[in-house]
């Protein structure tokens, strides 16, 4: 239970912190999170599902190389809804557009585009094969009494920004 709490949290801390960077990269500036701390939601939700379908297709005994190609093209099109679904919800709950790939080539509606999902495809191989295997006894040291701690601000800081 601790390890997926712990998985949950760091993916949501890393998230953030990617789409900060990447927001520095190409110089805009905006919260990638509907939340105050440092975490965003979507992507501690993504890593189950990345884990999901990973764990759905692997017991399909494919080669690895099958597999792999198979996985990502499957987890590119579910993280897209994911990603589809999360933009409308908090459009509609919030009233705030947080991304829009209106000007993207192969959009498909705000908050969906065909180039996007390739990345969210390769970030997600690159993660379940490669990321997650390397960092599982990291997260399994993690002392419980940090998980609750963190999971305490996580809740509090989720309750605040929904009745804000």
């Amino acid at each position: 239970m601790y390890f997926y709490i712990n998985l949950y949290l760091l993916f949501s801390i890393m998230g953030y912190f990617f789409e900060e960077i990447l927001m520095f990269i190409i110089g805009k500036s905006y919260n990638s999170s509907v939340l105050y701390g440092p975490w965003t939601s979507v992507y501690g939700f993504a890593v189950y599902i990345m884990l999901i379908v990973y764990y759905m297709i692997n017991r399909l005994n494919y080669s690895k190389k099958k597999e792999k190609i198979i996985y990502y093209f499957s987890i590119s099109i579910v993280l897209s809804l994911l990603e589809g679904l999360t933009g409308f919800i908090i459009e509609k709950t919030k009233n705030v557009i947080y991304w829009n790939y209106d000007n993207y080539h192969f959009n498909i509606g705000h908050y969906m585009s065909l180039e996007v999902a390739l990345v969210w495809g390769i970030l997600s191989v690159i993660s379940v094969y490669y990321v997650i295997p390397k960092i599982v006894k990291f997260i399994k040291k993690i002392p419980k009494s940090l998980t609750f701690l963190l999971t305490v601000i996580y809740v509090v800081d989720v309750l605040i920004s929904l009745f804000k």
